[in-house]
């Protein structure tokens, strides 16, 4: 009868363990499933990315608007050449304080407006150099960009 109670508590053992390695097996196997789809979508991403980029910047003439020197003066600006350190556009932007700092009345160091905390969000007014006159709340006043942050427009290919 003990003979009988111990073979059947081994095949019980036995009937488990292989329970646990069919579903052990059946989840990694899903997982191997999941991560091989993971990867091959994101080739076919990069791939359409990749064939974007290349017709839309390609030396082909066909697509000459890519190409500062193609455009007329009126539709291209170069920033940097118009006397700002950005490429963009500052002017009308949004951006943040990166650090707790003052809001100036010039751009100097010399007669606080008012104190931005970290984070904060303001609008951009003009660049003139190292600052920025910015509006904060009902304020307008300068700051070092360089305590700052600014958020950058999402830029599209055509």
């Amino acid at each position: 009868m003990r003979e009988k109670k111990r073979k059947l508590k081994k095949r019980k053992r036995i009937v488990r363990l292989i329970i646990i390695i069919s579903f052990l097996l059946f989840f990694l196997s899903g997982m191997f499933m999941l991560v091989s789809v993971f990867i091959e979508n994101t080739r076919t991403v990069n791939n359409k990315l990749d064939e974007n980029i290349s017709s839309n910047f390609s030396n082909d003439n066909s697509n000459q608007t890519n190409n500062p020197e193609n455009l007329s003066s009126e539709s291209y600006i170069n920033y940097i050449l118009e006397g700002g350190i950005h490429e963009l556009p500052i002017n009308g932007a949004s951006g943040f304080a990166s650090i707790d700092m003052n809001l100036y009345k010039e751009p100097s160091e010399n007669q606080v407006v008012s104190e931005i905390n970290q984070g904060q969000g303001f609008t951009i007014l003009e660049e003139a150099g190292e600052w920025w006159k910015i509006k904060l709340n009902e304020n307008i006043g300068w700051v070092m960009h360089k305590y700052c942050m600014v958020n950058l427009p999402i830029l599209y290919l055509q």
